[in-house]
């Protein structure tokens, strides 16, 4: 399995198709609509809004994974699949009705120049999802302190890049910097959903540390270290436990 196919397979049925989900009803996609979805992965949220705007609107991904974009092509040949980077959107002005943008924005190298980017492709509205902090994160932060110990505190700002706009008043500020006052912020909770500790560790270990060209060196003390820290989010179904982000929604005026 690449580690696109394990973030396709393992990652996004037990954490970013609940939140494409919730997400989905603040961007209303609209019959014979345009969209563009940004860092758009394997194209979860993607082909949420393809049936939104079927059968005579567009929708378009981007992401800078061709790995990624591959299998996003096989599961839905009817969207439009793009190769490269937010911070230089190869579409003209106003091309979009609605712009999206779930998990992406605290990975670019210049967040300021992507959203101005975002701004100049949208006509319509702009919906991006960011985690909150850490710590409102369950087993990601309780597993986070295990992988640094695994990997090492040189990949702590690796590891941490996800949250890097968990304080919501440093979100609204970079949107501010980038030329989009007036944003709204919610913050929400959703559960993740893994069959097992296991499954958690698998989605982690083959898909995005594998992209990264990650090795744990010692999986099965990490596997040991992992089963007994996340004892308290076992459940019958498997292993469950909050997450928490912040979705901010902004429109033309």
């Amino acid at each position: 399995m690449t580690p696109a196919e394990a973030y396709e397979h393992l990652l996004v049925p037990a954490l970013f198709q609940p939140w494409a989900e919730a997400v989905l009803p603040l961007v209303a996609p609209a019959p014979g609509g345009t969209v563009l979805d940004i860092a758009c992965g394997t194209g979860c949220l993607t082909r949420l809004m393809a049936d939104r705007v079927a059968p005579t609107g567009q929708v378009h991904g981007l992401d800078c994974s061709g790995d990624k974009l591959a299998v996003a092509r096989r599961l839905a040949p009817e969207c439009e699949w793009h190769l490269g980077i937010a911070e230089t959107l190869p579409f003209p002005d106003a091309s979009f009705d609605r712009v999206t943008c779930q998990f992406g924005l605290m990975f670019f190298e210049d967040p300021e120049r992507a959203l101005r980017e975002m701004r100049r492709v949208c006509r319509g509205s702009i919906t991006l999802t960011c985690w909150n902090r850490l710590e409102y994160s369950g087993a990601f932060a309780d597993l986070d302190r295990v992988y640094l110990r695994h990997l090492g505190p040189d990949l702590e700002d690796m590891l941490r890049a996800p949250y890097r706009f968990g304080d919501p008043d440093a979100l609204l500020a970079v949107m501010d910097r980038a030329g989009l006052p007036g944003a709204i912020l919610r913050t929400l909770a959703l559960p993740a959903r893994y069959p097992s500790v296991t499954a958690l560790l698998d989605a982690d270990r083959l898909g995005w540390m594998a992209a990264c060209g990650l090795q744990v060196p010692d999986p099965d003390s990490l596997q040991r270290e992992a089963e007994t820290l996340l004892v308290p989010y076992l459940r019958p179904e498997g292993l469950v436990f909050p997450t928490s982000a912040h979705v901010v929604g902004w429109r033309q005026p």
